[in-house]
């Protein structure tokens, strides 16, 4: 088990490191709160962006399917014309 040294009983003022780590956090969540809010248009504005990055995924499939798909054909072709040839 890897050990912190502020969880070990010999490291120098834990109480004191904890309870600054702790006071540090609070302040930054209090600052923090004040400028999230989770309004439905901030909820909609992430909705829209999660859409945009969907559909560029989506198009990126698309291409990669049409790729696959010439292969294949491709691979098809030339299975035939060589059967064709003997």
């Amino acid at each position: 088990m890897i050990r912190s040294w502020t969880d070990s009983a010999s490291s120098p003022f834990p109480d004191m490191i904890r309870s600054s780590f702790v006071a540090k956090s609070t302040a930054v969540s209090a600052k923090s709160k004040s400028h999230l809010s989770t309004t439905g248009r901030n909820q909609e504005k992430v909705a829209e962006q999660i859409g945009h990055a969907f559909s560029y995924t989506h198009a990126i499939e698309a291409a990669a399917l049409l790729v696959a798909l010439l292969g294949l054909l491709n691979t098809l072709l030339i299975s035939v014309m060589e059967r064709t040839k003997s």
